[in-house]
């Protein structure tokens, strides 16, 4: 009989004698070096031929005991991954050919499990005892502040301090089963442990050491018999004679022999991974471990709508699987639901669970209804929080849109502003192009071409996804808008008939609209709430509808079919009716401020329609979006020499443009006010001839549902219609024009409109003087907009880039002034006066730290250099 502390009496396979210390096998080979390596493939069925006991090796990754089995079938050893519908065949070999010499197996306990079953383990006839032996050591504690000794069968998570022998050791993640003095490195070396000191520093307590896997050393039972065979948990039951199964429950009287319940699933994600779902993924007991080959640049776990997300790229960005786990969030899961071996991706994980937790409990509402909200709110729960106007939002033209588009750059944004500022995805990303997630960095918007290759992130620092909501966002495709919806965890209503929401009625007090103090003319300030009752006895002569800093995102000004004002939820049925009085009866007073400056534009096109205000020309159709239950048909319209206007129109959402059996139908799938041009097709349409304001198509993208480009259509001046009170010192845009591809001409000259305010230069160009002392262009989005810069000064000036992109900016000389393009903006072009190319130096040029737009490859640097600049600092 081979003596148990003889590592190398002979099994009579030519192998070793399993011991305590070569439960992970003795092959000393690698995931890199093995004959076969068994790790996790989801789906995957391998049959291997031509295996060689003698010579040949198998690594065995780190699974638990519970996720993979090794048996004998028909001649062959199959080890079978159940929860990963996975097997590996070694195929004409059995299990007795087999020994320690063949593997490597990263899991002490799993190593137990296997090796217990090949060469002499799977027969007991010759007398090796293949059973780990007790380990009863008794080192000594000193009291209460003593080390626990490490456990074989407890599980520890990222900071938890054990004692083996008198080493003393520290958790880096979630482990169990593996011997701190065998896998000790710290974090980021792949090693689950770290060396920390000595129990003469700690002060250890390791009389209850267990360290041989058996689990059947003598510990405290706190029940009342003492005979309890323990796993190393406590277990508090009453009973006294307890076979503990990992529960701490009282009353366990029965082993079931399975440790699932315990330690439960183990989903293993790696370079390797195929796309899985996960279903009944259990936070007390089951975990995604993250493993080595990934780090932070290549994870992304998103909350998406009600499931979470693990996507792993490559190191070119490429998308290689998807992991979702149905039915949990990030604020459901703990540092014990996930392991990450990487110290980077690891700390990265971590502070996303910090942030999820911290939005799961910040006291604020997601729109949805809780179990003890009034019954008179849930009606209105749907999106209610997209009417987030309180008085501490002040939203002026101050506000930033934040554009990502396909062309778009890595950018940080800092110092986002949920009560004003904007996101703006652009024509052209889809949902399955686009990932939005809460990162250690902050709110992160990730962009892929068709291929899954990642074209740009958007960070956003300080901000996370609870803090937004729909009113934040301007979304150019349909599935894109539905997919930030589902990541903010909001609705987007449909109407049940699929022609607008139904108009209803609400003055049964359950949520009275709230009077917020007296206007200048002496009558009541209502605060605007679709989720409040009507207002009711409303006066046109002194009363006023206070909009606040509202987004025009998140609210629009309609109208009932008898003429009634709607303050509406664009993206819901939610409504406040004003009864009694009519929308046309309004005047841009009853207003008042208006915060907003794209709410400012769309209410004076709804009132101006309805006051008879600005152009009607009768060749052509107006489209309006503010009218429930108002269809037009219109016959004989002929694409090439009439025109579609926007001018009116109350909204930037839900603008639908398709063919139907009935023609070409424009429609607003909230007040379901549509036209059907009869005999028509989308394909007819010539853009020139669809006609804008500047910011319904540069900032909010409505040319969009036609497949038409922003630098196509037509933008025709605002500046003849109503438009509510601004802010102090803020203008509202609308003056800018353009003539779009194709546009028709009758052969008369345009009325001469305005370019918008400042002194114009003899090309048309704004002119901006500067002065003594440094003066800092800020090259900006501003669209077909000429600034002509005079008095610049080389010696002290600067030229700001801020957020824009190596391709957004091209630099050429016009004659003797240098010129500063924004591409693909219309046009929009600075002219510096007097300056050329080998003017300019390195200290001119400034931007963010983050943005390498000067010195990248085809940066300004290297265009001005192109242009004949030979400043050593910029070649």
């Amino acid at each position: 009989t081979a003596d148990d502390n003889d590592d190398t009496a002979d099994n009579g396979n030519g192998g070793t004698v399993v011991t305590p210390d070569s439960w992970n096998g003795t092959a000393g080979v690698t995931a890199a070096t093995a004959s076969v390596v068994v790790t996790w493939n989801w789906g995957n069925d391998q049959v291997v031929n031509g295996f060689n006991p003698a010579s040949d090796t198998i690594f065995i990754d780190w699974f638990e005991p519970s996720a993979i089995d090794v048996s004998e079938v028909n001649g062959d050893v199959v080890f079978t991954m159940a929860s990963n519908n996975q097997t590996i065949t070694l195929a004409d070999v059995s299990l007795d050919d087999l020994s320690a010499d063949n593997f490597t197996i990263m899991r002490e306990s799993t190593g137990q499990e296997i090796l217990s079953q090949v060469g002499a383990g799977s027969d007991s006839s010759d007398g090796t005892n293949n059973e780990a032996p007790s380990d009863d050591n008794d080192n000594g504690g000193t009291g209460a502040d003593a080390v626990d000794a490490w456990s074989s069968s407890a599980i520890y998570t990222r900071g938890d301090v054990v004692a083996v022998g008198n080493a003393v050791y520290e958790a880096n993640w979630w482990t169990s089963g593996t011997d701190p003095a065998n896998a000790n490195g710290g974090p980021g070396t792949g090693q689950p442990w770290t060396y920390v000191g000595t129990t003469d520093e700690f002060g250890a307590d390791n009389d209850n050491a267990d360290t041989d896997g058996d689990d059947t050393d003598t510990d405290t039972d706190t029940g009342g018999d003492d005979t309890n065979t323990d796993d190393g948990n406590t277990n508090t039951g009453d009973d006294g004679t307890n076979t503990d199964d990992g529960d701490t429950g009282g009353d366990d009287t029965t082993d079931d022999g399975d440790d699932t319940s315990a330690v439960g699933v183990h989903t293993r994600i790696n370079l390797e991974s195929q796309s899985q779902t996960i279903t009944g993924f259990d936070t007390a007991t089951d975990m995604l471990h993250i493993e080595h080959d990934i780090f932070a640049d290549q994870l992304v776990i998103a909350d998406t709508g009600d499931d979470l997300t693990v996507y792993i790229y490559d190191e070119n960005g490429s998308l290689l699987s998807e992991t979702v786990v149905e039915g949990i969030n990030l604020a459901d899961l703990t540092e014990a639901n996930l392991l990450v071996i990487e110290e980077d991706a690891y700390e990265e994980v971590m502070a996303q669970l910090e942030q999820a937790a911290a939005g799961n409990d910040d006291g604020t509402d997601d729109g949805n209804a809780d179990a003890d909200d009034d019954a008179a709110d849930d009606s209105d729960d749907t999106m209610d929080d997209m009417d987030d106007h309180e008085d501490d939002h002040d939203m002026t033209d101050g506000a930033v849109m934040t554009m990502i588009t396909l062309d778009s750059t890595s950018q940080t944004i800092a110092d986002f502003d949920p009560a004003m500022d904007m996101i703006h995805i652009e024509q052209g990303i889809y949902a399955d192009q686009l990932v939005i997630a809460d990162t250690g960095h902050g709110l992160t918007f990730y962009v892929y071409d068709e291929n899954g290759s990642l074209l740009s992130q958007t960070v956003f620092t300080d901000t996370t996804l609870s803090d937004l909501t729909m009113a934040n966002f301007s979304v150019a495709e349909e599935d894109a808008l539905n997919e930030v919806a589902a990541s903010l965890g909001q609705e987007i209503e449909t109407s049940t008939t699929g022609n607008g929401f139904e108009v209803e009625y609400d003055t049964d007090g359950s949520n009275p609209p709230v009077i917020t103090g007296t206007s200048d003319m002496g009558g009541n300030v209502y605060q605007a709430d679709f989720g409040a009752d009507d207002i009711v006895g409303f006066d046109i002569n002194s009363d006023v509808i206070d909009l606040g800093s509202t987004s025009v995102h998140g609210m629009i000004i309609n109208m009932t079919p008898d003429g009634e004002p709607i303050i509406d939820n664009p993206w819901g049925s939610s409504m406040q009716v004003v009864q009694g009085v009519q929308l046309s009866d309004l005047s841009i007073e009853n207003f008042g401020i208006v915060g907003n400056e794209h709410f400012r534009q769309d209410l004076g096109g709804v009132l101006s329609w309805e006051q008879g205000v600005g152009p009607r020309d009768s060749d052509t159709v107006y489209i309006r979006s503010h009218e429930y239950g108002v269809t037009e048909v219109i016959d004989n319209f002929d694409p090439a020499t009439m025109k579609i206007s926007f001018l009116y129109y109350g909204t930037r959402e839900r603008l639908v443009v398709e063919d139907t059996d009935q023609g070409l139908m424009i429609s607003n799938e909230t007040s379901g006010q549509t036209f059907y041009f009869t005999g028509v097709e989308k394909a007819d349409l010539i853009p020139g001839n669809v006609e804008f304001h500047h910011d319904q198509v540069i900032e909010d993208n409505l040319e969009a549902p036609f497949g038409f480009d922003q630098n196509d259509v037509t933008l025709v001046s605002r500046n003849d219609l109503l438009t509510p009170t601004a802010p102090a010192g803020e203008t509202t845009d609308g003056w800018q024009t353009q003539t779009g591809v194709g546009a028709y001409s009758d052969g008369t000259e345009p009325e001469e409109t305005s370019t918008g305010p400042g002194a114009l230069s003899s090309d048309g160009g704004e002119v901006t003087e500067f002065g003594n002392g440094q003066d800092t262009l800020s090259i900006e989005w501003d669209y077909a907009t000429v600034n002509v810069i005079t008095g610049f000064d080389p010696a002290e000036d600067q030229i700001d880039f801020g957020v824009m992109g190596v391709d957004n900016v091209s630099v050429w000389e016009d004659g003797d002034d240098l010129a500063f393009t924004v591409n693909d903006n219309g046009g929009q072009t600075y002219y510096l006066e007097g300056i050329q190319a080998e003017d300019l130096g390195l200290d001119n040029l400034t931007g963010p730290e983050w943005n390498d737009i000067v010195t990248a490859d085809g940066g300004i640097a290297d265009q001005l250099v192109g242009l004949g600049n030979t400043d050593p600092e910029l070649v």
